[in-house]
């Protein structure tokens, strides 16, 4: 009858550090090693010896790998380079102003020479603080500020247009400029068919948001004023003129030797 006792006693035991192991462990090696004690038993050894090493032996790896799953996972330092990049990122800043993108045309129609051009009066990325104003974060700052800003982009299709090309190199520069349209003023005798745009965006970054899956990782709000597309008759004739000359060169592309 003690026999008998002894050894349903012992089952339960096993059947609990089965159930015990399963709960605790992440992969199944520890379950596996468990099996491998319970399960294969030691030849020549003595039924009630056996087990009680068994059991001790299951109960040492049990505690080791509770041990080791309760230890908190040490975060990783950023090295001196990592932490530099992030304090630039934190602190980058992009200004672009005065850009004038031109094309000249005075060959398809010599009669009516057309201008297509792109102008931009300024392009800024700022770093800022809660309260959008410019300011420089420190290493302590968890939550990044930019604020963006587009003034006076617009794109125009002169019809009977002056050409630059014919002047000096500096002539040419001075013309440019004065082609770039500012928040006050717009050049009047250019025939935009993009007025300018203005735009403003404002964006709050936080790089701890994949580990506190709280907040997102970037919020957005972006305002556009009005967009105003025109187009007049001659404009349309003449860009239908110029794509009539680019299909044309590009049919006669194969015969031409050089």
């Amino acid at each position: 009858y003690q026999q008998e006792a002894k050894q349903k006693e012992l089952q339960r035991i096993e059947e609990a550090l089965l159930t015990a192991a399963r709960r605790a462990s992440h992969t199944g090696d520890l379950l596996c090693g468990l099996e491998s004690v319970v399960y294969k038993e030691p030849l020549n050894v003595p039924k009630g010896r056996k087990k009680h090493k068994k059991h001790k032996r299951t109960l040492k790896k049990l505690k080791r790998h509770e041990k080791q799953a309760d230890k908190p996972q040490e975060e990783k330092k950023d090295t001196f380079v990592e932490k530099l990049a992030t304090q630039v990122i934190k602190n980058v800043q992009v200004k672009i102003s005065s850009i004038h993108l031109r094309y000249e045309d005075d060959l398809t129609d010599p009669q009516r020479p057309l201008s297509v051009g792109v102008t931009l009066s300024e392009l800024s990325l700022q770093t800022t603080d809660e309260n959008w104003k410019s300011c420089i974060l420190n290493e302590a700052a968890k939550i990044i500020y930019k604020l963006g800003r587009l003034e006076c982009l617009c794109a125009y299709w002169n019809v009977n247009s002056q050409m630059f090309y014919k002047n000096q190199w500096e002539d040419v520069v001075d013309l440019l400029k004065a082609g770039v349209c500012s928040k006050d003023q717009e050049v009047l005798q250019y025939q935009y068919i993009f007025k300018p745009i203005f735009a403003s965006a404002k964006m709050c970054i936080n790089p701890s948001a994949e580990a506190e899956l709280k907040a997102p990782k970037a919020n957005l709000q972006l305002e556009v004023q009005n967009i105003a597309i025109e187009m007049t008759k001659p404009q349309y004739l003449s860009m239908v003129d110029v794509l009539e000359s680019v299909d044309l060169m590009v049919k006669n592309a194969p015969f031409r030797k050089f």
